[in-house]
């Protein structure tokens, strides 16, 4: 039987309502693992967290390889049933499995040229995790084809918990760097059991098993994924071979803070690709300007939670980490101002996953890993500060792709994607202009007092930025209610 698709009369209901609740369950976690990460960096080293920071980077390589393997067909095609979706996590259990050995066999040779000498047995633990991915991953993507979307978000915070209160009860056990990998464990068997019961997915084999099929279906997913799970772990790589597991400590825990802070906004991915294969009678001319009319918006938004981060930065690294993690400082504040770019990039992708040309995305995401690898060859070796002004730049460099024929029909051509992003830019510098004033009249304060000042000053332009925004910008059912709650009206 056919896997049934959420009904929704309306587009941006949907979107909103998905959003919404997925954003929820990503803030609730990204709040449990900041907390987390603020208790576990006074209890164990930058040499822990750089181990863990390297070897971790096989688990969002197994949801890269699954969420193009099972999520997107299981979002873009409309003929897909139970046996055929049991084929997929299957077929990606055996991909999982393939990966297990390959990276069981090269731990030792991994060890010794990402210059970890803990690195093999830490990642020969973390294989046990990736048998539990493809039922995660299908979990997750059938319930966004029935628009359940809260139960999917549920999860989100329990899967943080699970690792956060593990972690902790094993670093206060002297348990050191494996505090963190069990954590990991603990977490991935909780969803999986979890999301497995809830959704409802098929745990047996299919009885015909079917890599072709399979491929055929998520192949060129895949590809894509494998390469933006390149594009986004490769500075940690060169961190780790350049500057040894110190150094991939501190400059893990600075784009840590940073992919946090993205984790609400990856929310509207997961709506937007549902939303557009759902609503697939929407013109092309419609399309594109709802997309642009999205896209000013989470770039705003993007752009005032990187501008708080920047003018921030001191208290924020001296709470979450201490006081010991000063290094991170800089290449905090330089990540964050590449932000609003990543937003940009998850949510035009969205668009390209549900309606777009995989094959030009796939073009696309080669060029970048070739073009920030190089420039890491290049100036990885000067430091964290270096890796960090590569990996920001590329960012940036990102928005000026050109899309395919498809994509611009869509999404709208470069120009009206830039022109759609500006507003988002200009206020994000006026915000970090003003946020930096109190330190530039007021150079010899006490930490304390510039920072209250600076979070007073960051709070009242943010009230002015939110006031601010046209009511057109805006979704009507929020633009209503601004209205009857504004105490300008």
């Amino acid at each position: 039987m056919t896997l049934t698709r959420g009904i929704s009369t309306s587009l941006g209901r949907m979107v909103l309502r998905g959003t919404a609740r997925l954003i929820g369950g990503r803030v609730a976690r990204t709040i449990v693992t900041l907390a987390g990460i603020a208790v576990l960096a006074r209890l164990l080293t930058p040499g822990d967290f750089g181990v863990v920071a390297v070897a971790a980077m096989i688990l969002p390589l197994s949801r890269a390889l699954l969420d193009g393997l099972i999520d997107v067909p299981t979002i873009r095609e409309d003929a897909l049933d139970q046996e055929g979706l049991a084929n997929l996590i299957w077929v990606g259990v055996t991909l999982m499995t393939g990966l297990a050995v390959l990276l069981w066999l090269a731990a030792p040779g991994l060890a010794v040229l990402l210059n970890s000498s803990r690195l093999d047995d830490v990642l020969r633990v973390l294989c046990f995790g990736l048998l539990l991915q493809p039922f995660i991953a299908s979990s997750h993507a059938l319930l966004r084809r029935e628009h359940r979307f809260g139960l999917s978000a549920l999860f989100m915070p329990v899967a943080g918990a699970a690792y956060v209160l593990t972690a902790i009860a094993l670093a206060l056990l002297d348990f050191g760097v494996w505090s963190l990998i069990l954590g990991q464990i603990a977490s991935l068997a909780i969803t999986a059991a979890g999301l497995g019961l809830i959704s409802g997915i098929p745990i047996r084999p299919p009885r015909q098993f079917r890599i072709g099929a399979a491929w055929r279906l998520g192949g060129l997913g895949l590809a894509t994924r494998l390469l933006a799970w390149m594009s986004a772990n490769v500075d940690t790589l060169f961190a780790s071979a350049m500057l040894g597991a110190a150094g991939a400590g501190f400059y893990s825990r600075a784009y840590n803070i940073t992919t946090q802070l993205k984790e609400p906004f990856s929310a509207l991915d997961q709506t937007v690709r549902q939303a557009f294969v759902a609503q697939r009678s929407l013109d092309d001319a419609a399309a594109a300007r709802a997309t642009l009319g999205g896209l000013r918006l989470v770039v705003l938004a993007a752009a005032m939670v990187s501008a708080a981060v920047i003018v921030l930065r001191d208290p924020i690294v001296a709470l979450l980490l201490g006081s010991q993690w000063g290094a991170v400082v800089l290449p905090l504040a330089i990540l964050a101002a590449s932000l609003p770019a990543r937003v940009a990039r998850l949510y035009l992708d969205g668009f390209t996953y549900a309606r777009g040309s995989m094959r030009h995305m796939l073009v696309r995401n080669i060029a970048i890993v070739g073009l920030l690898a190089g420039g890491l060859w290049l100036w990885a070796g000067e430091g964290i500060v270096a890796i960090a002004l590569v990996v920001a730049a590329m960012h940036v460099g990102t928005l000026f792709f050109r899309g395919g024929a498809v994509d611009i029909a869509v999404a709208g051509g470069m120009g009206q994607r830039l022109a759609a992003m500006a507003p988002g830019y200009a206020t994000g510098a006026a915000l970090v202009a003003l946020g930096e004033m109190p330190g530039l009249i007021w150079p010899g304060a006490a930490d304390m007092i510039d920072w209250s000042v600076r979070v007073a000053v960051c709070a009242l332009c943010y009230l002015c930025v939110v006031l601010a925004v046209p009511g057109r910008w805006l979704p009507r059912s929020i633009a209503e209610w601004r209205r009857r709650r504004s105490p300008l009206r």
